[in-house]
């Protein structure tokens, strides 16, 4: 005898649901009219012993007259615009959304396989949301009752729940997984940054209480009304950008570019301790005192602990590029790399009335930066240098901060004739007066950073990055008027093999760290040189 194709919607209600289901029961009356399929509700009890949730198994008996059942929870809305989920899933798979790909359910499996006296070898963390079902005959043995009806606990109750899974997964059923825009729950907010409402389906299953529920329900529907037809929500995007000022200077073309190409019309929050860097996106610096509920976030430079460590060290690459990936996963064009910062008119006033009426565009800045052992470089050595350059009458200012006794400036006397701006500068007016100068001579440091977003010269001491990790992008290469000076590099020997199981560091110097620099005579011969270069397009490669 063949049975007639026939399709219907049912939900389950019971108890506190039907106040619900005032609110909800139009919106999938609605969508049962839409895809011509019946529109049942279980309100009586005629299976459950214990437990009301068990009633969902007489859709075992509704396979008698449907040869097609989508299966909808009570306290669901479904859009207006939501596709035909009959002719997304094929009659011979089950489409459900398998909510176990972004929360951890072990112990719940566990206990329901121990429960049901049921063995599931190749377990991969399936663990599908019975809220949202598409079904078809074929299915109808998941749906027969067993016996004893069991809480599944692992610190929430869950009951029926389980035990279709364990049905679905043990007896080899082809799934399809339909996402979380055909069931969005709660657990997705954080996960993905987009706001519940940019879904079809939503889900409201939660611990709130139903007056709760139901007043969220009556806003989104509010929502959904005065957004329709687009149903357009801005996702939620925050990045924490972390480490130091030349880290989080690095980082600023991949924000630059998350919000203007990614997400250029979308909610892009910027946690960070040095908010003059982005203060020129069109992003909102996090607010310590601001709730950010929903937002997805990523971090510039996480824990060594995350995933992107395991095939990335930061101190190997380049830190835009080691950013990029660990933001969105893939690396920006390189033309999109270069550094963008603007010195303001406010700024600019600042430094002159530090300086005075200067020319600073034949200036030489020094910074002898102060950190790792790796890159802190003897006294006498950046002493000499300043000395040579005052005895050389070379216009030149030294910068920096002194920040504490390992970091910040190796502290040098200041001979006459050398504009000693240490300490004399915030980073907004330290900016304006990068952007004006003519070289910058630093080691692995901040300023190095800040001038990537200009057209000055740039020597640079590496000693224990290799300099195209170090130097920014400008013109979408890393050599444009900039020269690397050294004699060897810490990174050249440490055990980097993919091989090697022990970590590794480069802020440790095989030797003396004067090994690895480069003569003074050279350094001053180099700046020399750049001096009288006036064609500021050319490239000089040292």
């Amino acid at each position: 005898m063949t049975i007639e194709k026939k399709k219907a919607l049912v939900t389950m209600c019971f108890g506190d649901f039907e106040k619900i289901a005032k609110i909800t029961h139009p919106s999938l009356k609605a969508y049962a009219d839409k895809i011509g399929a019946d529109f049942i509700v279980i309100n009586e009890k005629k299976l459950s012993k214990k437990f009301i949730h068990y009633e969902k198994f007489q859709i075992y008996d509704k396979f008698k007259e449907y040869s097609r059942i989508m299966y909808i929870d009570t306290d669901v809305l479904v859009r207006p615009d939501c596709p035909d989920l009959f002719e997304k899933v094929k009659e011979f798979k089950l489409g459900i959304f398998n909510e176990g790909a972004y929360e951890d359910y072990l112990g719940v499996m566990k206990d329901a396989c121990a429960k049901y006296k049921v063995n599931i070898p190749k377990w991969d963390r399936q663990s599908y949301n019975t809220g949202v079902m598409v079904l078809s005959r074929l299915h109808r043995q998941i749906f027969k009752k067993p016996e004893k009806e069991y809480s599944v606990y692992d610190g929430l109750s869950h009951y029926e729940q389980p035990y279709i899974n364990l049905n679905i997964i043990s007896k080899g059923y082809l799934v399809e997984d339909i996402g979380y825009h055909f069931n969005r729950m709660s657990i997705m907010d954080s996960i993905t940054g987009e706001h519940r409402l940019s879904s079809y389906i939503v889900h409201y299953a939660s611990a709130a209480s139903v007056p709760e529920r139901i007043k969220v329900i009556e806003e989104d529907l509010k929502s959904w009304e005065e957004h329709a037809p687009e149903y357009f929500y801005p996702k939620n995007v925050a990045v924490k950008v972390t480490a130091g000022l030349g880290d989080q200077i690095d980082a600023e073309p991949v924000i630059r570019y998350l919000k203007e190409k990614v997400y250029p019309k979308d909610n892009v929050v910027v946690k960070t301790n040095f908010p003059r860097v982005f203060e020129h996106l069109n992003v909102e610096i996090y607010d310590e005192n601001k709730v950010y509920p929903g937002f997805k976030v990523y971090e510039t430079l996480p824990e060594v602990e995350s995933p992107v460590w395991k095939y990335l060290a930061q101190s190997l690459c380049h830190t835009t590029d080691f950013s990029s990936i660990s933001v969105l996963g893939w690396m920006i064009p390189d033309i999109d790399k270069q550094i963008k910062l603007e010195a303001s008119l406010k700024e600019a006033v600042s430094l002159l009335e530090i300086v005075g009426r200067r020319d600073l565009s034949k200036y030489v800045l020094v910074h002898p930066g102060k950190g790792w052992a790796s890159k802190t470089f003897p006294k006498e050595y950046w002493q000499e240098i300043i000395n040579t350059l005052a005895e050389k009458e070379v216009p030149t200012a030294i910068i920096g901060k002194y920040i504490s006794e390992n970091q910040g400036l190796v502290d040098l006397d200041c001979p006459q004739g050398v504009l000693d701006l240490r300490d004399n500068l915030d980073l907004g007016a330290l900016i304006a007066l990068i952007s004006q100068s003519k070289i910058l001579l630093s080691n692995d440091s901040a300023p190095v950073h800040i001038a990537g977003a200009f057209d000055n010269w740039i020597v640079l001491i590496p000693t224990c990055k290799h300099p195209d990790h170090v130097l920014p992008y400008r013109n979408g290469e890393k050599i444009y008027k900039t020269v690397s000076l050294y004699k060897k590099l810490v990174c050249d020997y440490i055990d980097s093999t993919p091989t090697m199981v022990e970590g590794q560091t480069i802020d440790y110097v095989k030797g003396d760290i004067i090994e690895y620099l480069p003569d003074v005579k050279e350094v001053i011969e180099t700046i020399e040189d750049l001096r009288v270069i006036d064609k500021e397009e050319c490239i000089y490669v040292r």
